[in-house]
């Protein structure tokens, strides 16, 4: 599994960026939406480094699997009322120092790597392709093997398709 133990050589080699960790909590995390007026919840320079946890709303489709400790608290201090009106944790806001409405920012993804070994996945009768598949959504979770090279389905269920 690759965690992130080589971010610190990462840093060392750019001498200039000053280098940053966004944790995922109850504090730093929005449930569903995004915001402009919501306060930063880290501030940066052009040029930083940011490392940034990020959760998955699926985390409660298998608990004892896809929730650590941090997970749990952003489960167990979010209201099921403020969890709306999509389905996404967005880590954030990230301020950046000196940009201006208008500004095209460029962010550079150096790494991916899962908190914890386990994904989830949806497939839903959605958008363009509705009438295409059966109103239903179907979760499956799966499980990611040690070296990060494939999935491996561990159980999965359908959920009640909403009236429309």
């Amino acid at each position: 599994m690759r965690f992130p133990h080589n971010r610190a050589s990462l840093l060392s080699s750019l001498t200039d960026a000053n280098y940053h960790t966004l944790k995922a909590s109850s504090t730093t995390v929005h449930w569903g939406y995004f915001d402009k007026s919501l306060s930063p919840a880290l501030t940066v320079d052009s040029g930083d480094l940011v490392y940034v946890e990020t959760v998955t709303h699926h985390a409660g489709d298998a608990p004892d699997l896809m929730m650590d400790e941090g997970t749990e608290e952003i489960y167990h201090s979010i209201p099921e009322e403020k969890r709306s009106p999509g389905p996404h944790l967005l880590t954030g806001p990230i301020y950046v120092k000196d940009a201006e409405p208008g500004d095209m920012l460029e962010v550079e993804i150096l790494d991916l790597a899962p908190r914890i070994p386990y994904g989830s996945n949806v497939t839903a009768p959605w958008g363009f392709l509705y009438d295409e598949f059966d109103k239903k959504e179907r979760v499956t979770i799966y499980e990611i093997d040690p070296k990060g090279q494939w999935l491996t389905a561990k159980f999965a269920y359908d959920y009640p398709a909403p009236m429309i």
